[in-house]
């Protein structure tokens, strides 16, 4: 069921109603409860449609990782954790993987612009994002983002650390922060430090065996923000 076909549901149920009982022979708390009803269950019927709609982005993006068709004329860019330049080739459809994970994403270059199919998951299993190509759609409201059409990225509110970021430089996609599937089961990148900078940058397994103090470590941001902030003002600038 579409959201019109919900909202005609609830209007011929809404009508039917009122025929058989007349508006005026109600009280007026009972003209109250009526409205304060028929305002519920368009409510209630919105909140389904979405909750209907991510899981099919959801599936969507999942099923694309099984995808090993040509991209049509795309080119796959290797990939960085955080801001080193050395990187890993991807294979040909672009997915990354563990063997503990399965396939956590698909990287692509098209035109010049950077695609990923995602979906960001946080420490209570609930998504908090997903991107389609090269759209966005968030799904939580304690979080906040920015693009381009080079580069992605979603921060905490108000102190603005960086949960997942991903941008394309020298023809490599640089990765950062925390990547997980449904079950909990991931991987945190941060730009590594010291000698390490020198490698291949730093990567941390995420499990759902994890105590409640290191989850909290493992899901918390990270710096090294690339954006400018809020979106509606500063819509794809980066920071100098």
């Amino acid at each position: 069921m579409d959201f019109l076909t919900a909202l005609l549901a609830i209007l011929a149920a809404t009508l039917g109603t009122l025929a058989k009982r007349k508006w005026r022979d109600l009280s007026w708390v009972g003209r109250l409860a009526m409205i304060l009803a028929i305002v519920a269950s368009g409510l209630g019927a919105i909140y389904k449609y979405k909750q209907v709609k991510k899981t099919e982005l959801i599936e969507k993006i999942n099923s694309r990782f099984g995808d090993f068709e040509d991209l049509d004329g795309a080119t796959i860019p290797e990939f960085c954790m955080g801001t080193t330049d050395n990187s890993w080739p991807l294979g040909p459809s672009g997915v990354w993987m563990t063997t503990q994970t399965g396939p956590l994403f698909r990287l692509y270059v098209k035109g010049g612009k950077l695609f990923i199919d995602i979906v960001i998951w946080g420490k209570d299993k609930k998504p908090i994002a997903a991107i389609d190509g090269n759209e966005w759609y968030v799904y939580n409201d304690d979080y906040e983002y920015n693009n381009d059409e080079t580069g992605f990225e979603m921060v905490t509110k108000g102190d603005r650390r960086v949960y997942f970021q991903v941008y394309l430089k020298g023809g490599k996609a640089h990765m950062l922060g925390i990547i997980t599937n449904k079950k909990g089961l991931g991987v945190k990148f941060t730009n590594a430090k010291g000698q390490e900078k020198d490698f291949f940058g730093k990567m941390v397994m995420i499990a759902p065996t994890n105590s409640d103090s290191i989850a909290d470590q493992l899901y918390s941001g990270v710096d090294g923000r690339i954006f400018r902030y809020p979106r509606s003002r500063y819509l794809g600038k980066r920071l100098e």
